[in-house]
């Protein structure tokens, strides 16, 4: 993953948007958002928080209500995720049921954008001090409602992420802990470097 600099010390995009990237024509995804962009109507929030949302495969009919809406840009085809994320002044990812790591939020680290996510979302990376997690739709609405003015927890955010790419996420640390992984199991089956024990 590139690293870039000029965002390495709290230098988060000046548009007013998060940014939300997925497939989120399938429910699965669909849902958090869904959650979040009710919680922004209730909360009568509309004109704090602007989503732009970049799922090059279409929405799911639940989120096509809040297309008109003023705080929701729904962008297909995405265009570049480089350019979304550098302007950006964080990314949102509201999943709410996942399977796997959320490599959404590997890319927001890796464009030094400050990351707002589901507590479900935050399990996937394991790195708490490098995401804002909100414990549901009204904690994750308030995150994007105090987070964009808080320039110190956005810096230390970004900080965080970056940490965690280099070191739990670098890929040579990922390799290491594939090769222990392989050579704990062949071990347990017997299997040496020469072939199988005697």
């Amino acid at each position: 993953m590139r690293r870039y600099e000029g965002r390495r010390s709290g230098s988060t995009g000046t548009n007013s948007y998060v940014l939300v990237v997925g497939n989120f024509n399938q429910w699965r995804n669909a849902e958090g958002l869904l959650s979040v962009a009710q919680e922004i109507v209730a909360q009568g929030a509309e004109s704090e928080v602007r989503i732009r949302l970049i799922s090059d495969r279409g929405i799911h009919p639940s989120l096509l209500p809040f297309l008109n809406s003023s705080f929701l840009d729904y962008r297909m085809p995405g265009g570049s995720l480089e350019e979304g994320y550098l302007h950006a002044w964080g990314a949102l990812v509201p999943a709410l049921r996942v399977t796997g790591m959320k490599t959404t939020i590997l890319q927001a680290w890796s464009y030094g954008c400050p990351v707002i996510c589901s507590a479900a979302s935050a399990s996937t990376v394991d790195y708490p001090s490098a995401v804002a997690i909100g414990r549901d739709a009204r904690a994750m609405v308030q995150l994007l409602r105090t987070l964009n003015g808080d320039r110190d927890r956005k810096d230390r955010l970004v900080n965080a992420g970056f940490n965690a790419l280099e070191t739990t996420f670098n890929p040579d640390h990922q390799d290491a802990q594939i090769r222990q992984l392989v050579s704990d199991v062949a071990q347990s089956k017997g299997v040496t470097q020469h072939g199988f024990d005697s």
